[in-house]
């Protein structure tokens, strides 16, 4: 086989590995999800590994290839052992690669923890099982025309987690579940899913020699098949029948906390420098409220457990928004009762159409008080009245907040606000 066979798909693996990676290049995103990226980059990348072992290995093992005639000495076990262990070294390099300087890149920069060496090892494992499936399938269908479809056949297998069943994730690299700081990969769903993965490799590769020696039917059924086939089997059916838990909580996230106008605003310590933006935004906020309420004692990013969610505005720390906009959004709806209105939507306490009511009113004040921190320009609605329109209005808003603040909080109908 021509030297591009190979070059040719790993140039691809490496170009397409290297787009999913740019947008972690953010401090933000901490080894998580960087550990759970060498796996689930292999979503587009094991296809193409799938494709090009299918091309190489259809190619050589066809009815009429000289090579492949019974009396040669590459067919059976040892061809297709020297095929997938070239392929592997190719496309694993190539797939590998990228991430380089990412890891310089986090090991330089990321204020807390280290690279989930398990976690990250289900990418190699992952790819390997991309490579070994090129083999079996290339060999029972020896037409090179096909290599397509068997790509967008293992497509399908690695997207089982993300669409269908997360279950699948015991079987398959790909994870189906995000993994930030905050969270850790269930180390039992990790060993089992590197055990399964070993040996479905080994009995793709095991079945694809049976087929390129061209056993006969009789030969595939046998105490030895029987097993592994079963082996198989039973992995595979485990997780279906008792789904694992994809991720846990990291119980000792370590918070950074600073404490501004009697609020605290706490971050993952891998977020810590985020403060430096937090801080000023809730500050603007409390003061455009006029004075801190009682239904606002904290601001928590998501990454940490909140300890009381009723009186603490979460925000998100991950999004593609920009990041001062996104803290204001998530404070300005909690100190406008917007929260408290899902809250008591979710559990049953007003019906939908109250919610819609009430959350319209409420939002107009949530952009009222980020206009007044100086942290939006959006334009009031219509439905907002005059009450807060005109530049005269602050300090009639606030004493009205001040008066009111319990409804607010309760998630009950606002009067004089229109």
């Amino acid at each position: 086989m021509p030297l591009l066979s190979v070059l040719l798909p790993a140039v691809a693996i490496a170009v397409m590995v290297a787009f999913g990676l740019v947008g972690l290049f953010d401090m933000p995103v901490g080894w998580p999800s960087v550990s759970a990226a060498v796996h689930d980059q292999l979503l587009l990348a094991g296809p193409i590994a799938t494709m090009a072992s299918y091309f190489y290995c259809s190619n050589l093992a066809g009815r009429r290839v000289l090579l492949a005639l019974p009396t040669a000495t590459r067919v059976g076990h040892v061809s297709v052992l020297r095929s997938f262990t070239l392929l592997l070294i190719w496309m694993l390099a190539a797939y590998l690669v990228p991430f380089i300087p990412l890891f310089v890149y986090m090991t330089a920069t990321a204020s807390y923890g280290s690279i989930d060496v398990f976690a990250a090892l289900t990418g190699p494992v992952g790819m390997g099982l991309a490579v070994a499936l090129g083999p079996v399938l290339g060999t029972a269908l020896p037409y090179p025309v096909l290599a397509p479809a068997a790509a967008v056949l293992v497509f399908l297998l690695f997207q089982l987690p993300n669409v269908a069943e997360p279950a699948a994730a015991a079987f398959v690299p790909t994870l189906g579940s995000p993994v930030r700081l905050g969270v850790v990969e269930n180390p039992v769903l990790v060993a089992y899913r590197l055990v399964t993965m070993l040996v479905l490799t080994a009995f793709t590769l095991g079945l694809a020699g049976m087929l390129a020696r061209r056993v006969r039917p009789n030969e595939l059924v046998s105490w030895r098949v029987g097993g592994a086939l079963g082996a198989v089997v039973l992995l595979v059916s485990v997780p279906f029948a008792s789904p694992p838990r994809i991720v846990l909580a990291d119980d000792t996230s370590p918070q950074a906390c600073r404490s501004v106008k009697g609020v605290d605003v706490c971050l993952h310590q891998g977020h810590r420098r985020m403060l430096d933006t937090a801080v000023p935004v809730v500050r603007a906020l409390v003061e455009a409220y006029g004075s801190r309420p009682e239904y606002l004692t904290a601001a928590y990013g998501s990454s940490l457990p909140a300890p009381d969610a009723d009186t603490i505005a979460e925000f998100q720390p991950y999004t593609t928004a920009p990041l001062k906009r996104a803290i204001a959004s998530s404070v300005a709806s909690h100190l406008a009762g917007i929260r408290s209105c899902s809250k008591a939507l979710n559990s049953g306490r007003i019906r939908f159409h109250e919610y819609e009511t009430r959350s319209a009113e409420r939002h107009a004040l949530a952009i009222w008080l980020r206009q007044r921190a100086g942290l939006a320009d959006e334009r009031l609605p219509a439905s907002a009245g005059e009450f807060l329109d005109g530049a005269n209005t602050a300090r009639a808003v606030q004493a009205w907040l001040a008066a009111h603040g319990q409804q607010l909080a309760d998630c009950e109908p606002l009067q004089g606000a229109a």
